[in-house]
């Protein structure tokens, strides 16, 4: 089981639509978020093109392509990673405080092998601005990516080492110099920047390893879509109309909140049967809050789902 904390209105937007909300991360509630190990990330790659090796020309060419789509200041990124964070704690009092309205929210409990199933529908930009679903060319049928679920990990030892992956990455990607040519590299760079920064975005400072974090996260656009990538694509083959590739994206949303005033999200669709719990704050009256959210669990087609109150004695 994993938990979503969530305060009262977030809890009826899930379950009156059936979707968790994955937030753009540069909204969420760690300042550092994906920075904490996207910049070491860039600082280890101009060390490695500094010492002699197989692949100093590919570790080069990653910071090249990263410039070229000016992907340096995660601020003025084109591409972005949203994420629903979840946890292995059900009942945890600095959760309650930080993302459940001070404890008079909920943390919904997720059924974690259906969760690791869960699948975001793709959209194609129209010119006037609309979302038309992306359809397979065999079927027509609207076509959904995986989102992927992975357990946070903390620490510089940790980020250390999803490092050392993301550099594996590259070298597979590219192999060493004296075999791959310069557009090879490029060309396979620029697809795979995104891949990156959502690996890294599941690294976290070590100041937040008492959340046991896992994240669930979609990219805003299909790799090779963002205008930054094709713009990136036409230098590399001119010759090619990279430019009347589609943009593939999912359907962000936004909601009121945070410095900027409005945060980022998209929705991931579940299937009723994933949620299993409901757990209420420590700050909820049970006793009058239990027949309310069974009757409003009820309503949206959640029979199946528990109703726990919290266990904490946290009261503000």
């Amino acid at each position: 089981m994993l938990y979503h904390y969530a305060s009262s209105g977030g809890f009826r937007g899930v379950i009156e639509h059936n979707a968790l909300w994955a937030t753009d991360v540069r909204f969420l509630n760690d300042a550092q978020e994906v920075r904490y190990a996207w910049d070491e990330f860039q600082r280890v790659l101009a060390d490695r093109v500094a010492m002699p090796s197989p692949y100093q020309q590919a570790y080069q060419t990653e910071l090249d392509v990263i410039a070229s789509l000016k992907a340096t200041d995660l601020d003025e990124m084109e591409f972005r990673v949203f994420a629903t964070c979840l946890s292995e704690l059900s009942d945890d009092v600095p959760q309650w405080r930080s993302y459940a309205a001070d404890g008079h929210g909920v943390a919904l409990g997720f059924d974690s092998e259906q969760i690791l199933m869960l699948k975001v529908p793709y959209f194609t930009h129209t010119a006037n601005g609309e979302l038309e679903p992306l359809q397979a060319v065999n079927t027509g049928e609207h076509m959904h990516w995986p989102a992927v679920l992975r357990q946070v990990t903390y620490g510089e030892q940790a980020r250390d080492r999803a490092i050392t992956e993301q550099l594996e990455q590259i070298e597979f990607a590219c192999e060493t110099d004296d075999v791959s040519s310069a557009y090879s590299r490029t060309y396979n760079l620029i697809h795979r920047v995104p891949s990156h920064l959502e690996s890294l975005a599941h690294v976290k400072h070590d100041g937040f390893n008492s959340e046991h974090e896992w994240r669930l996260t979609i990219p805003e656009h299909h790799p090779g879509s963002t205008a930054s990538q094709i713009s990136a694509l036409t230098n590399l083959e001119p010759g090619v109309l990279w430019s009347s590739m589609p943009k593939i994206t999912v359907d962000v949303k936004f909601r009121e909140g945070g410095q900027a005033l409005f945060k980022p999200y998209a929705e991931v669709p579940f299937p009723k049967s994933a949620l299993v719990e409901v757990v209420l704050g420590p700050n909820v009256n049970a006793d009058l809050a239990q027949p309310v959210f069974r009757r409003l669990l009820n309503r949206h087609g959640y029979q199946h789902t528990e109703i726990t109150p919290s266990a904490m004695p946290y009261r503000t």
